[in-house]
Order: structure tokens, then C-alpha cells, then sequence
């Protein structure tokens, strides 16, 4: 939960304190290049607050921000958006999670203004450490973010979403046409045939404590 913090000199330090810079994401006409690295995924999010996964690179402590939109998405656009970062090539895990306004103008600029940030568990599948080679992509997986209100608090929430590795490498190929001879493989996927089958249900809904993966949910 976000606590507001009222009078001049507190909202001038949280404004001065609390930023984060979005990594600019790859357009869908970009080709890999031989002395970079690649990281992404799919990241769906409800109408509110954007939404952000850093990863850290263990070598060189720098976080790289992948943001959950690739474009301005409108506020009825909940679906799962393809979106790439360019980094160095190295051995990285993803550290936190951060939310921040998507409002004018922060949605014109790498630096936003933030909301919320939360450390991912060390023993968390998102945390797990990876390498990625120069020319190569990793993608992290799909990810959703959501965002609830009710005065005054707000709550925003992470998980995981199923998808098989060969689902994912077929969407970015789709998504990222350039890409098409590069070497692409994925973080947090489900084997073939594992991804659980969504039946109807006259039961109330219910907030799941676990993903469809097993995964925990991460809360901020």
C-alpha cells in the first residue's frame, strides 16, 4: 500500500526519491545486433498503473527496468503486449517489481514517477538467475499486473501466467519478425500439454493464492 505523505517539503523529497527509468523498448522493425543482449516477454495489465520488472545484472549491480507496455495502451487494453530491452550481455535474475504512474506526461518519458516497489523472493521462479549471450533473447515469461482500489488503499498484484516455451518463441518470432534467426528461449514456461484448462464455474471468485504455474503471487 502506498502511504501519501501531505506538505511541500515531503511530496518535493518523495518527487526527488521516488523515480524509476523505464529501459526504452525494441520496435517491431528492430534486428538483434552482434554486441547486445535481449530480454522481454508478455505483460498484460488492468487500467491504472504501469507496471515494471527490474532486472538486476549480477556482475555489475545495474537494474534495467523492463516497462509492461511497449506503446501507450489504452485504458480498455488488458491484454498481453510483446516488449523487448536491449541490455549487455551477462547473468541476470529479476530483483523487484515496481509500479508508477502512466499519466501525462509521465507516459511521454523514460522516467517515471513511482508508486510502488517490491523485492521478488530469492527463492521465487521469477528470481531464478539467467544468462543471455550477445544476439540471444531470453524471455522472462508472461506476467500479469493489476491494480485495485479501494479507498485509501490501493493494492497491486504480479503472477505469473501459463505458457509453453514453443507458445512464447512463436509470438515473439510473430511480434519481432527480425528476430527470426535469433536464439530465443524462456524463463518461466510450462511444459507442453501443462497448461491447465480453464473450466466455468458457478462458484464465487475467489483471489487464488497461487498461480497456475504453482507460483506465488507477488503483492505490493
Amino acid at each position: 500500500m502506498r502511504t501519501i505523505e501531505t506538505g511541500l517539503a515531503a511530496a518535493a523529497a518523495s518527487l526527488l526519491s521516488a523515480c524509476v527509468t523505464v529501459q526504452p523498448t525494441l520496435q517491431a522493425t528492430a534486428r538483434p545486433t552482434g554486441d547486445s543482449a535481449y530480454v522481454g516477454g508478455f505483460f498484460a495489465r488492468t487500467r491504472g498503473n504501469g507496471f515494471g520488472l527490474v532486472v538486476l545484472n549480477d556482475r555489475s549491480g545495474q537494474e534495467y527496468v523492463v516497462p509492461f507496455d511497449r506503446e501507450r495502451r489504452s485504458s480498455e487494453d488488458t491484454g498481453a503486449h510483446a516488449v523487448v530491452i536491449e541490455v549487455p550481455p551477462g547473468s541476470y535474475h529479476v530483483a523487484a517489481w515496481v509500479t508508477y504512474a502512466t499519466s501525462w506526461p509521465d507516459s511521454a518519458v523514460n522516467t517515471k514517477s513511482i508508486s510502488g516497489r517490491k523485492d521478488v523472493p530469492p527463492d521465487h521462479a521469477l528470481a531464478k538467475t539467467f544468462a543471455v549471450a550477445a544476439g540471444e533473447v531470453v524471455l522472462i515469461g508472461s506476467v500479469e499486473g493489476s491494480t485495485a482500489f479501494a479507498y485509501p488503499r490501493t493494492d497491486w498484484t504480479m503472477r505469473p501466467r501459463p505458457i509453453t516455451e514453443a507458445s512464447a518463441v512463436a509470438a515473439f518470432r510473430e511480434a519481432f519478425p527480425g528476430f527470426a534467426g535469433a536464439g530465443v528461449r524462456c524463463l518461466v514456461c510450462v511444459a507442453e500439454g501443462a497448461v491447465p484448462r480453464r473450466e466455468p464455474s458457478r462458484e464465487p471468485k475467489r483471489e487464488p493464492e497461487e498461480t497456475g504455474l504453482g507460483i506465488p503471487k507477488l503483492q505490493l
